[in-house]
């Protein structure tokens, strides 16, 4: 059995012309999450009535992400979704009506960069989500511009019957990558 050494050589041949861009590195659909632990909400009003509470979240996504803004990187970065999880795991978040979800830049070196709602839930009338909503996100916009700093600044604005008491989340957000990188 013989192999023909012509393929390989003009891989080579190409490899070694400077700035062909031919060799590139593709990561796509990598699932990276973060998770706010025990994010206190303030208690509802007295007597129970509807109410919004408002509260910004960074996410530092710094670590995960640094390779994501050098020379010859192109990205994109979608929202997945942002789960809720009763911290105590006992409470139950029938009191939640809705929640909206703003996505804006941490720093103001960041400027120019404008708010951008990103997800919202609506609960469906006599649902009952138990210890946990899952908002999924739409992905229609590539958020790449707003991780910069290396952070997302969320503001998170809920509405509902607040318990009589202060109660907690963990929030999980998890993004989708996608990266290209030329490497010659």
């Amino acid at each position: 059995m013989t192999r023909s050494t012509t393929p390989f050589a003009l891989l080579l041949a190409l490899v070694l012309l400077p700035g062909c861009g031919f060799f590139f590195v593709e990561a796509a659909d990598s699932r990276v999450c973060k998770t706010v632990f025990n994010a206190v909400f303030a208690p509802g009003i007295q007597p129970p009535q509807s109410a919004t509470q408002t509260q910004p979240f960074d996410y530092n996504f710094g670590a995960e992400l640094l390779q994501l803004h050098g020379k010859g990187v192109e990205t994109d970065v979608r929202i997945l979704g942002i789960t809720f999880t009763s911290h105590d795991q006992a409470t139950n978040l029938a009191f939640i009506d809705t929640v909206q979800i703003e996505l804006s830049a941490v720093s103001t070196a960041d400027g120019g960069v404008p708010g951008l709602q990103v997800l919202r839930y609506q609960k469906v009338a006599g649902a009952d989500p138990g210890v946990s909503v899952t908002l999924k996100g739409d992905q229609d916009h590539d958020i790449t511009a707003y991780l910069k700093a290396g952070a997302l600044h969320l503001t998170t604005t809920v509405s509902g019957v607040f318990p009589p008491q202060p109660w907690a989340l963990d929030m999980t957000t998890c993004l989708a990558v996608k990266a290209h990188y030329d490497y010659l």
